[in-house]
């Protein structure tokens, strides 16, 4: 399966933005040899900037110290030179040259090639939900202390651990039985491969997983391995993010729970009303009946498993992507 990046490098100088930040090793030289690069390819063939990193990474945080796209491209700037093919969805950072693409879920769906849907079981339950919180962002420890706050993790499989960033008092690792041996005891790496696969007894033993997403503004919708998981593994789902991240999932072909439960949290338009509303959510989940509940929501979930796995879904995405940027160069 080809990502949309592969696809533009037959036709155009295709880069990744991230390669103008002066970040983890990256010096200000490299940088800079990477800007004359781009400048004399530009002058034969138009530049596509794309990554499926989210965009609003270097523009709000300082460590990337990203040079900026005025710098970049210099004189090429206000011409339709340059495009920017972004991961993330509701938005409109940079205007009419800004298109939309699907490689993260291409590269998660490439760790899962070997996919053994025979491995899926939802018959017995005895967990009621999964939280994996990884990094701590804010949106993401607000979430975590009001489900130990209202109870909902007692009986739920959680974690909240990260090499680079702190959890302090909240830290807290996987029990074996739900970890891979080679992360058992351990703060897992977000970025290792193993992250980005399904392991199954977390969703074969839980209800629902509360995935707490990488962004959580209302107009950015990012799609992490996090939301992949549940996908794949026909799980039932409950989404922290921006207000309109399940709507955009729809948007997509994918489908959700609105008719089993209730997915108001979803139009919420503040962060501490959408949690507020999540745990509402919650507590409505952990009172239902788990069997007639999965097999109520069994056409749901074997759509979204098929879906995330369909070659066909993301070449037609790819191939309206690729004939509006053709048509944005005009060639």
């Amino acid at each position: 399966m080809q990502s949309l990046r592969q696809q533009l490098e037959a036709q155009y100088h295709t880069v990744s933005y991230l390669q103008f930040c002066a970040r983890k090793g990256t010096t200000d030289q490299q940088v800079q040899e990477r800007l004359v690069t781009l400048r004399k390819e530009i002058k034969t063939k138009p530049v596509v900037f794309i990554d499926w990193e989210h965009q609003r990474v270097i523009q709000n945080h300082t460590a990337y110290c990203f040079i900026g796209f005025k710098n970049i491209l210099g004189e090429y700037y206000d011409t339709n030179r340059w495009a920017i093919s972004v991961p993330t969805f509701g938005n409109m950072d940079y205007g009419v040259r800004q298109f939309n693409n699907l490689d993260f879920m291409i590269y998660v769906n490439g760790f899962n090639k070997n996919f053994e849907t025979s491995k899926i079981d939802h018959s017995n339950k005895t967990k009621d939900f999964v939280y994996m919180a990884g990094k701590p962002h804010p949106h993401r420890v607000h979430m975590l202390k009001e489900l130990l706050n209202h109870d909902l993790l007692d009986n739920s499989i959680w974690s909240a651990n990260s090499p680079s960033h702190q959890w302090g008092y909240l830290e807290s690792y996987l029990p074996n039985q739900y970890e891979l041996q080679e992360w058992q005891g351990k703060k897992v790496v977000g970025y290792d491969d193993s992250t980005r696969r399904v392991h199954f007894p977390i969703y074969n033993d839980s209800i629902c997983t509360l995935v707490p997403e990488t962004l959580a503004d209302n107009d950015c919708h990012y799609i992490s391995e996090k939301t992949c998981k549940p996908l794949m593994a026909e799980h039932i789902f409950v989404i922290l993010s921006g207000a309109g991240f399940l709507k955009n999932l729809r948007s997509l072909g994918f489908k959700t729970f609105h008719e089993h439960f209730d997915e108001s949290y979803d139009q919420c338009g503040h962060l501490n009303d959408r949690v507020r509303s999540i745990i509402k959510t919650l507590r409505q989940i952990k009172t239902m009946d788990v069997r007639k509940l999965y097999k109520d929501t069994e056409e749901i979930r074997r759509h979204n498993r098929k879906h995330f796995f369909d070659e066909q879904f993301y070449k037609d995405f790819n191939d309206k992507e690729l004939a509006k940027i053709k048509n944005y160069f005009g060639s």
